[in-house]
């Protein structure tokens, strides 16, 4: 416990030094930004986050209780984290370069909820992971809520007590509001320092939190949504053919002794055949229901301006009926690079900043360290493909670990480095009869694929 304490102490060291120093340039000419009252100063950020509550809230509707915004989160999301990526230590100072690789390994088996992770930051805005330590490891990380979250920060999003960096408060009270007032703040809220929080900012435009993907487009969303409304309430009470019974000068009593007669008749609508029957001259007139049903161009212009806002075209949402080839072409390139711009910003915003915690834990600067995360692929090529490939790269006599690299496009949990290792000991074991662990996968995924007609076996053990 003495050792963690020491560890944490050395980290709050670091910390403190650091935020003097970025002070310490208020003194080098470099300008402060006007200061406001109390008063003014409560108001602006009692404003700021009353505004995020209601965006939160708004978000998570949407998200909840319409399957296109669930689509458009789930895809983005999914799409970007789909597998596992690939930490790369390539240098190291001071330290083994297959020590730091084996942490970081390790360290990154603790994001297996980043999918849903995303999902929040890009719904809400911010994600906010909360490192649990234990001794000099992180053990677990924890997505903490983001509607009790604040964010104690100064005018220029710096942390003048690191200490005291985020709070966790209820939503509900007034006095979660006053955070940044002199470092006041509520008696029931549970404070945090910041290397304790990860804090995601997605979309952050010179505020000190993040802002939802459906910001812009909740005025879009709620056209679109009253649009379809009325479109159904119209139907229902316009679409149905309507009668005019004319008696000719029928008194009231009349009338209604001619609704009773009729009465099971005009009170199913159900009926395919109706007939009326009367004791004077009467005329039934059918009037037809609308005709216009079908005009839907408004709603159509409130759908385009709602998906205009979002990384993930209409088209992959079930709205791609009435565009050519080409563009879906265009739209998927598109898409693709959206992917990589949000992988990176999974990278800088959440993976980071927790690797570097546990390098600092381990006594490892972070600066000392060059290493690279890879995304998961997202080749679109078929198994087929990948299998022809595989082949041809094997007869160019190129090196097993390319070739294995090939076939994990389409076996996500093959282990590159668990086939080489034994693939070596196998030959280590048998000089005189070598086994080609390669060639003897290549030939298995072959009769798989004559044997099931050209279908992925549904699952494939590992290369031997």
């Amino acid at each position: 416990m003495a050792e963690n304490q020491g560890l944490i102490d050395k980290i709050t060291s670091m910390f403190r030094s650091s935020r003097r120093t970025s002070g310490d340039q208020s003194n080098t000419g470099i300008g402060t930004q006007e200061e406001y009252s109390k008063h003014d100063r409560l108001v602006q950020l009692f404003k700021v986050e009353q505004d995020r509550q209601t965006i939160i809230k708004e978000a998570n509707e949407m998200y909840h209780n319409d399957d296109r915004c669930k689509a458009v989160i789930d895809n983005a999301a999914e799409d970007c984290t789909y597998g596992d990526f690939e930490v790369v230590v390539s240098e190291v100072k001071g330290h083994s370069v297959d020590e730091v690789q084996e942490l970081l390994n390790n360290t990154s088996k603790l994001f297996g909820e980043l999918t849903g992770w995303v999902k929040k930051a890009l719904t809400e805005g911010d994600a906010f992971i909360q490192n649990v330590v234990a001794g000099s490891d992180i053990v677990k990380v924890v997505k903490m809520p983001a509607s009790t979250m604040r964010r104690n920060s100064n005018k220029q999003d710096e942390f003048e007590d690191p200490l005291r960096a985020f709070a966790q408060v209820d939503p509900l009270s007034g006095s979660a509001f006053t955070l940044d007032l002199n470092q006041l703040g509520p008696n029931d809220a549970d404070w945090f320092a910041e290397w304790q929080i990860v804090h995601a900012r997605w979309n952050r435009l010179g505020n000190k939190y993040g802002n939802s993907i459906f910001r812009s487009s909740r005025g879009s969303y709620k056209k679109m949504r009253e649009g379809e409304t009325d479109m159904a309430i119209r139907r229902k009470t316009r679409a149905g053919k309507k009668y005019v019974h004319s008696l000719e000068d029928a008194s009231d009593a009349e009338l209604e002794a001619y609704k009773n007669r009729n009465k099971d008749i005009l009170n199913n609508p159900f009926a395919a055949i109706a007939d009326f029957f009367s004791n004077k001259k009467t005329t039934v007139t059918s009037i037809e229901g609308d005709a216009k049903l079908g005009d839907i161009t408004d709603v159509k212009h409130h759908i385009e301006n709602f998906f205009a806002g979002q990384p993930v075209p209409k088209s992959l949402v079930g709205f791609g009926q009435d565009i050519n080839r080409d563009i879906l072409d265009k739209q998927e390139a598109q898409y693709l690079r959206k992917l990589e711009m949000l992988f990176d910003w999974v990278v800088d915003q959440i993976i980071r900043p927790v690797f570097d915690l546990q390098l600092l834990l381990k006594g490892i600067l972070p600066e000392s360290v060059t290493y690279s995360i890879q995304p998961p692929d997202r080749s679109t090529e078929t198994y087929a493909e990948v299998l022809d490939g595989s082949v041809k790269l094997k007869s160019l006599g190129l090196p097993n670990r390319v070739i294995l690299q090939n076939l994990k496009k389409v076996i996500t949990d093959l282990d590159v480095d668990a086939v080489l290792e034994e693939m070596e000991n196998e030959q280590g074991q048998n000089k005189d009869k070598e086994t080609d662990a390669i060639n003897q996968s290549l030939a298995l995924m072959q009769k798989q694929m004559v044997g099931g007609k050209g279908k992925q076996p549904e699952k494939l053990a590992a290369v031997k």
